[in-house]
């Protein structure tokens, strides 16, 4: 195994075994640790971890991508290569901003008062593109997160893509302009993001460093986890 560090973050309800799929690379994986962590304080957090634990690359899902997407600039140890999968990166409209935000804040109540319902009204989104046997798979991973729902409940509404990018941050397509080392990574039947891709894959700046994964929803790494570790290594040059 090589000496060099992945750090992998979670996105939304993500926990840090779900970083499995990066084991068949050959890195120590580390995790940020996103259910667990102070919700107020995450991306302070996670630009202590970044400095700290200096990894050569960094793997970050969603939400996790969304935070760390909001301070990148404000890092001294940048790492060789960053993948973000499925990560959005700008609600360009101030109506959608305030429509998304008055929605999680909904979620939010249903976190609190039906943890269950929320799970089975979440995962039935079309953007997972999840079958029966993995929105059930998935819901019992959650399920059986003994995590209080509160933090969840916190952090949909404090992390929502209604909050992003934050006043004191750089847009996050000036992030991608000003950064070759990022590449990014969608499902293909992902009906949320995969607008995302098309609009980066239409640039030159950006075509050669973006990426699809077939038949895959808004969780590639959950869904197809090997085909996932082959494109990486493309891509780390493994």
């Amino acid at each position: 195994m090589s000496s060099e560090k992945i750090l992998y973050i979670p996105g939304f309800m993500g926990k840090v075994d779900e970083s499995s799929f990066l084991d068949g690379l050959e890195y120590e994986v580390i995790c940020f640790d996103l259910v667990n962590a102070d919700v107020d304080g995450i991306p302070e957090s996670l630009k202590e971890m970044v400095e700290k634990e200096k990894p050569d690359y960094i793997y970050a899902y969603s939400m996790g991508g969304r935070i760390l997407l909001s301070i990148y600039d404000q890092l001294t140890h940048r790492p060789k290569k960053v993948i973000l999968e499925s990560v959005g990166l700008e609600i360009p409209k101030d109506e959608k901003k305030k429509a998304r935000y008055k929605l999680d804040q909904l979620r939010a109540q249903q976190i609190r008062e039906d943890f269950a319902g929320f799970l089975q009204s979440w995962y039935f989104m079309p953007m997972w593109n999840f079958s029966k046997v993995e929105k059930e798979r998935m819901i019992k991973k959650r399920q059986d997160d003994d995590t209080n729902p509160e933090k969840f409940a916190q952090s949909i509404i404090k992390y929502s893509p209604s909050q992003f990018p934050p006043k004191s941050a750089k847009r996050p397509i000036d992030v991608l302009k000003e950064n070759n080392e990022i590449f990014y990574i969608v499902g293909e039947k992902d009906t949320n993001y995969h607008l995302v891709y098309t609009s980066l894959k239409s640039h030159d700046r950006f075509k050669q460093r973006v990426f699809e994964v077939n038949e895959a929803g808004h969780n590639v790494h959950f869904q197809k986890s090997e085909e996932l570790l082959l494109l990486l290594k493309v891509i780390l040059g493994q």
